[in-house]
């Protein structure tokens, strides 16, 4: 029997009835669903701390988003929604100020601005930052910084101001990147005022910004994390554990490279158990054989460059497909790759099993089970895109969702065959959801 563990409100001694949790690959929000007993109720706010925990493993840790009283059969019970923090990163902007305060200039010029005497000392270290002029001489006025001699404090700016600022002009830095910083310190710098914990946070990746990175002041931080993560080849994912009594969501990010050559990585990240009983097992393959020609179409600067690859003879079948402006690899040889992703297929696994998957980024390994039913398989191993944990006080059930091992997960175009919802489909599910509910779970969601 599993030991099953529901901490809330600052306690373990929660009463449940049962449990589910939920983690897709499609958005990488992590969602929980308690249900329990209703003499708890005075216990559960929105917002508090909520843990789950399978023989020692935390499997989910995030807050209660709010609670509805359920009354069937002559009983009643509570259902309690909880939201791990990259729903919290997907609502929270990347424009913040740097830190979270208001200072007083010394002066300036026509294009410059001599910061507080408390501003940082090291040269450049401010360079590609928004400066908000908020009050005083100058106000309302902003620019980039573009250079800063840290010993006068003199910060160089893109454009020049409309009223040159002086002592009265207040002020507020907002977070751009420049180029040259390592694209670890860029996500710790983002992580850094969150319920996130950044001590995974590889900031010394040796991959350094090639161009100054300016941050949309209405852009969330987990989109803009996705857009450092995607063009630089990383992978970012929250991670759950527990130091002593305290429950903790760990910030991941490093290069692919990096996470595969990880030893730790590679323990955390494979399936245990999965050989005890299955309950269901479905593995499908649908190619898209009517693909014939692939037009790979990249766009530089209004001028449209075009690889392309066929099989077989016109008239064919097209499939166009638009690559980072930033790719260097040749067009061609891209088609010629997507081509072949398209005839081969992605091969799909949905797996149920009795006991415990512990990452999304798991890879289950089949060869056990083909033996046992005498069948052989092609592919022998799947990479984790879902996973749904039913728990109650008698054990657990996983039902797994998985894509060929080979493909590369944290790519777009692959997690949109496997099914990603986009933001628009997200946010639009979530305002379906609070609209039904009449309760929202946020004040505002911004898209």
């Amino acid at each position: 029997m599993a030991a099953v563990s529901v901490y809330a409100a600052g306690s373990n001694l929660v009463a449940f009835n049962s449990a589910s949790i939920k983690r897709s690959a499609s958005n990488l929000i992590t969602t929980a669903q308690i249900q329990a007993p209703l003499n708890i109720l005075s216990n559960i706010q929105a917002d508090d701390d909520i843990a789950i925990e399978v023989d020692g493993e935390v499997l989910f840790h995030g807050v209660a988003a709010d609670w509805t009283l359920n009354y069937s059969g002559g009983g009643v019970n509570m259902s309690i929604p909880c939201v791990d923090y990259t729903y919290k990163l997907s609502h929270m902007v990347s424009f913040n100020p740097y830190p979270a305060h208001i200072y007083t200039a010394q002066g300036g010029t026509a294009n410059t601005i001599t910061l507080n005497a408390g501003a940082l000392s090291i040269d450049d270290c401010y360079n590609g930052f928004f400066i908000y002029i908020r009050s005083g001489t100058g106000s309302p006025d902003t620019s980039r910084i573009i250079d800063y001699d840290g010993a006068t404090r003199v910060a160089t700016v893109q454009k020049n101001w409309y009223t040159i600022p002086d002592e009265t002009s207040e002020y507020s830095l907002y977070r751009g990147f420049w180029e040259g910083l390592d694209i670890g310190h860029a996500i710790y710098f983002l992580l850094e005022n969150t319920p996130i914990d950044t001590s995974h946070i590889n900031i010394s990746t040796g991959i350094t910004l090639d161009e100054s990175f300016e941050v949309p002041i209405n852009e969330m931080i987990l989109t803009t994390i996705q857009k450092i993560a995607t063009k630089y080849k990383c992978m970012f994912y929250l991670s759950y554990g527990k130091v002593g009594d305290t429950y903790k969501t760990y910030g991941e990010f490093d290069t692919y490279a990096n996470m595969k050559a990880s030893g730790d990585f590679a323990t955390e990240h494979t399936i245990r158990d999965a050989n005890t009983p299955i309950f269901s097992l479905s593995i499908k393959n649908n190619p898209d054989n009517s693909c014939s020609r692939v037009i790979a179409v990249k766009d530089v600067a209004g001028i449209q460059e075009i690889g392309t690859a066929t099989i077989g003879d016109p008239p064919y079948y097209d499939k166009v497909v638009s690559v980072n402006a930033n790719d260097i690899t040749n067009l061609n040889t891209l088609a010629t790759t997507h081509l072949n992703n398209f005839r081969a297929g992605m091969t799909k696994l949905d797996l149920s099993f009795r006991n415990l998957a512990v990452s999304l980024f798991n890879v289950v390994d089949l060869s056990a089970v083909c033996a046992v039913l005498n069948v052989t398989l092609p592919l022998m191993e799947f990479r984790v895109t879902d996973l749904d944990y039913s728990i109650s006080a008698s054990g657990i059930i996983t039902k797994t969702t998985g894509i060929d091992p080979d493909a590369e997960l944290w790519e777009r175009t692959v997690r949109e065959q496997a099914g990603e919802q986009t933001v628009a489909n997200v946010v639009q599910a979530e305002a379906e959801y609070q609209a039904e509910e009449a309760k929202p779970v946020y004040a505002e969601v911004i898209a």
